[in-house]
């Protein structure tokens, strides 16, 4: 299966990214109860405390522009789809909630860091949607930058590609999560989110669309 890091090869440089690559979970403007955020596109899918990103609070003039972000997002993926995904309510609403997670991270209890998306909700989109083969749920982030290598935190140094160029999986960070108490967009979660937010970005730069800011 083809990665997602190479259908959106050369956007990279284009997005308009805050706080370095998809690991940086840092929460730097503070936490949303989601009971005075006033959400209406995503009011189904973010249930719990999650990450301001938006310079101006919690406002809702701010959270209706980050919404419409996600909406976005969701209209640049399902541009990817195939024509019978395009139909399928499941499909829809797998990518709509995963745009909403992708937006809309769930803070940690210490609200100070965010979760990173579920892998899960990666692949719910995946299995709802025909299996695209450009989603890769698998993705890790030093594979979608194409990094050669990165530093460990011994000072060693990681080699990502092989002799032959091919990526070797494991080597770097997941852009999603496996554990469904670590991310956020777990079936089942309780209070105290976004590692792709970068690749969200991407995508949408890569279909042509244009992305409100934070």
């Amino acid at each position: 299966m083809a990665g997602l890091g190479a259908l959106l090869a050369g956007t990279a440089a284009q997005m308009p990214v805050t706080g370095g690559l998809a690991s940086d979970l840092s929460c730097e403007r503070g936490c949303v109860s989601v009971e005075v955020a006033n959400l209406v596109w995503c009011v189904e899918a973010v249930d719990y405390v999650f990450c301001n990103r938006t310079a101006s609070g919690p406002r809702d003039s701010s959270v209706m522009k980050h919404e419409q972000t996600a909406i976005n997002a969701y209209l640049a993926m399902m541009q990817q789809m195939g024509p019978k995904a395009k139909e399928s309510e499941d499909c829809k609403k797998a990518v709509r909630r995963w745009m909403c997670y992708e937006l809309f991270p769930r803070c940690t209890a210490d609200e100070l860091r965010v979760y990173p998306v579920c892998q899960s909700s990666c692949l719910n989109v995946f299995n709802a949607c025909g299996k695209p083969f450009w989603l890769n749920c698998f993705l890790e982030v030093q594979e979608e930058f194409g990094l050669q290598t990165s530093v460990a935190e011994n000072g060693s140094v990681i080699q990502h590609y092989n002799a032959e160029g091919e990526y070797v999986r494991g080597s770097g960070t997941p852009v999603f999560e496996a554990k469904s108490n670590k991310c956020t967009g777990a079936a089942a979660r309780a209070r105290p989110a976004a590692a792709a937010f970068a690749l969200v970005l991407a995508l949408a730069a890569a279909a042509g669309l244009a992305l409100a800011g934070p």
